[in-house]
């Protein structure tokens, strides 16, 4: 991650109050569908990047890993031809072949997803507690990487089921959330960030053993406390 980055996160002062329209979110069409992407018998999508190459996406049951340069565009249009998918390999449940690269992923789209959250909803109801939750999941796909290069695999397991739980509260948090347009983070809104960082998590619960999006008690709610949780710089 960029110091600027970090640094964006790190500003906790109040922004300047903003005259700009509010609008609110409308997701009937998940941002990570296939019909996003030229494949409408794809979901959880996970694209090409100039940083993360080649995409995953599910077909059915089964989750795949495709070198092939599958970029987001839009709900698509009659006529659309999308790229040929080359040599899809097939996810094996808990095989951890792509663990690395996927907790790579998730982490940017985290820090990602705080800084669109800290810019631009933090006049939305209990902002403080859903942000801090946030961030603490960040930290969490953080320490993936170091388990992972430890070899940790029971480690890792539990960490990314902790970390399923705790995304799915973030995004029922955030739903019914407004934004106002105070700094622009690319791309997409809140939500579209937190669906495209649920595709990613889908796979990656997957490769390493999880089954993703089990509905599970979710762990007692902290009491709020008057500031923010630590924050990237501090």
């Amino acid at each position: 991650m960029s110091a600027r980055m970090y640094i964006g996160l790190a500003i906790l002062a109040a922004l300047p109050s903003s005259a700009m329209a509010q609008h609110r979110h409308h997701h009937h069409h998940h941002h990570h569908h296939g019909s996003n992407y030229g494949y409408s018998n794809w979901n959880y999508v996970v694209p090409h990047t100039h940083q993360y190459r080649g995409a995953y996406y599910t077909q059915g049951n089964s989750s795949y890993y495709t070198q092939s340069p599958i970029v987001y565009a839009g709900v698509t249009q009659a006529g659309y031809v999308p790229p040929p998918v080359q040599q899809p390999q097939q996810l094996q449940f808990g095989g951890f072949s792509y663990c690395n690269d996927l907790t790579g992923r998730l982490e940017a789209q985290l820090n990602l997803l705080c800084l669109e959250l800290h810019y631009n909803y933090q006049h939305n109801p209990d902002f403080a507690h859903t942000y801090r939750e946030a961030y603490n999941i960040l930290q969490l796909a953080k320490q993936l990487h170091a388990l992972d290069h430890q070899g940790q695999r029971e480690a890792i397991r539990q960490a990314v089921t902790d970390l399923d739980q705790q995304y799915h509260h973030v995004q029922q948090d955030i739903a019914p959330w407004t934004r106002q347009d105070r700094r622009h983070i690319p791309p997409g809104d809140a939500i579209q960030k937190a669906s495209a960082g649920e595709a990613m998590l889908h796979h990656l619960c997957f490769d390493v053993g999880v089954n993703p999006h089990v509905a599970q008690p979710m762990p007692p709610r902290l009491a709020p406390t008057p500031e923010l949780g630590p924050t990237p710089g501090n």
